[in-house]
């Protein structure tokens, strides 16, 4: 395990060790090389008493899922700054709608 690894997984092990069960999601290199989006459980394996004798823990690859997710997320950023700059707002259309209308009148009167 990396130090950086190390230090992420360190507070995340001791609360598992205190009897909390634990979920997290961290990016995190394969075999190969490449870096991965993952997403851990620990559960403590608790005795009759309730003294943690162990840990299980598991990780998974997200990574397909997490890119899906940030995609989505600029997809919905870009719409709505398409829609604020394209589609005013009823108010800002009101406004103009009667500043528009007051001045025609006057302009007539």
């Amino acid at each position: 395990m990396t130090s950086d690894v190390g230090a992420f997984l360190r507070p995340i092990l001791k609360r598992a060790q205190a009897g909390e069960h634990v979920e997290y999601e961290r990016v995190g290199n394969t075999m190969q090389g490449s870096r991965r989006w993952l997403h851990g459980r620990i559960a403590p394996d608790l005795d009759v008493s309730g003294t943690v004798r162990g840990l299980y823990c598991t990780e998974y690859d997200i990574h397909d899922l997490k890119s899906t997710e940030q995609a989505l997320a600029a997809r919905e950023r870009a719409a709505a700054s398409f829609q604020r700059t394209t589609f005013p707002s009823r108010s800002s259309t009101w406004t103009r709608t009667a500043a528009t209308s007051s001045s025609t009148r006057r302009s007539c009167g």
